[in-house]
């Protein structure tokens, strides 16, 4: 009998107001309010949560945009997704790859990375540093893929790892949606 089985794993603590304000003055660099696609393409994560932010559909994330996406994750309460995702080298599997999930530094410190390992398939299972449960908490990621060789030298070009262009945003209105393919090039 495990006596942990049935302790709730609790969402990391946020503010989605300071939260949305930390993320605006680090992306908004032009000031006016919003981030137009020049200021998304900097940070992949909310890039990639577009779809989900933009309640106004005008291609545009506003603080109250992202406030209303933090308030719903937090108000989930959901302690961690499960996140598992496909990495390719050119439309093929890559094995043993790490996959990293950095969250984004204006989530604030008590959100952690994740990272997993691909198998044959390409295939990995993410999970927090330091935890033995599989999954993730809903938040705002860079992601970072290495695959290093036998001398430890990094393979991969580094906009795949040390200066990624990838991110990712993950909610629970992610649930039942298929595995996020990452395409890597060498």
């Amino acid at each position: 009998c495990n006596p942990d089985a049935n302790k709730k794993i609790e969402a990391p603590a946020m503010s989605p107001s300071e939260v949305s304000a930390n993320a605006m003055a680090a992306a908004d660099l032009n000031k006016d309010g919003v981030l137009d696609a020049n200021e998304l393409a900097k940070v992949p994560s909310l890039r990639d949560g577009l779809t989900q932010l933009d309640t106004n559909n005008d291609k545009k994330i506003s603080a109250e945009e992202i406030e209303q996406w933090l308030t719903k994750i937090k108000d989930s309460n959901v302690g961690l997704m499960s996140f598992s995702c496909t990495v390719q080298l050119n439309k093929t599997p890559l094995a043993k790859a790490t996959i990293t999930l950095i969250p984004e530094p204006w989530l604030g410190t008590t959100f952690k990375q994740s990272s997993g390992v691909t198998d044959a398939n390409g295939i990995a299972a993410l999970k927090v540093e330091g935890s033995d449960l599989p999954g993730i908490p809903c938040g705002f990621y860079r992601v970072e893929i290495s695959l290093k060789d036998e001398s430890g030298k990094e393979s991969l070009p580094r906009k795949f790892n040390a200066e990624s262009t990838l991110g990712v945003a993950v909610s629970p209105a992610g649930r039942g949606t298929s595995d996020r393919v990452f395409q890597v090039t060498k």
